[in-house]
């Protein structure tokens, strides 16, 4: 993963709503906290896929099922956010601006482990918990402006914290995340109405 793919986030979440309103996901207005609970659930398929140790995702099995259930949470997260017109990408680039500043240049992958960036699975699959959780919790108090990023709100930045904190972990621990998005989008692409007839 490169610096470079942070900054095109947004127009992969373009791409992913426009499949999901494709494949039927926006028929009906969506519930935000029930979005954001099936976004706890592909964390927590993260999580099982680490206790199994699961080599193999069964929908991409080029990837392990850790790669593609994270790939699945940043799938949901940015195409809720594409559709609330979420504006993530401006307090992302101010992290990845602050990143730099104190480390003094973009990290590589070697210089991220030594630095043990959130290389603990368990730990870091914690932390993809809270930032969903507080997600919701900035949409039940309003939404309200952040209170040091003020020109955005505390939804965006959020929003912001739990893509950069998923993307920096992959990073540090060798995933390929990247490429998994990449394959997932493919791959919805080709399937069926509602995926078969799911309810959501």
């Amino acid at each position: 993963m490169t610096k470079d793919f942070i900054f095109t986030l947004k127009d992969l979440a373009k791409e992913i709503h426009e499949t999901a309103v494709e494949k039927g996901w926006w028929e009906k207005e969506r519930n935000d906290g029930e979005m954001l609970a099936l976004a706890h659930s592909e964390i927590s398929e993260a999580y099982d896929a680490v206790l199994k140790g699961i080599q193999q995702d069964d929908k991409v099995p080029e990837y392990t099922g850790l790669e593609a259930e994270l790939a699945d949470t940043m799938i949901r997260i940015l195409d809720q956010a594409y559709a609330r017109e979420w504006n993530f990408e401006g307090p992302l680039s101010k992290l990845v601006s602050g990143y730099e500043e104190i480390r003094g240049e973009w990290p590589s992958a070697i210089q991220l482990t030594i630095h043990n960036y959130k290389i603990d699975h368990i730990q870091a699959i914690a932390e993809f918990h809270k930032d969903v959780s507080d997600i919701l919790e900035s949409l039940r108090h309003g939404s309200k402006k952040h209170e040091f990023l003020i020109e955005y709100t505390t939804t965006e930045v959020t929003v912001a914290c739990l893509l950069m904190d998923i993307l920096m972990y992959c990073y540090s621990s060798r995933l390929r995340i990247e490429e998994v998005i990449h394959a997932k989008m493919a791959m919805n692409k080709t399937r069926s109405y509602k995926h078969g007839g799911k309810e959501f």
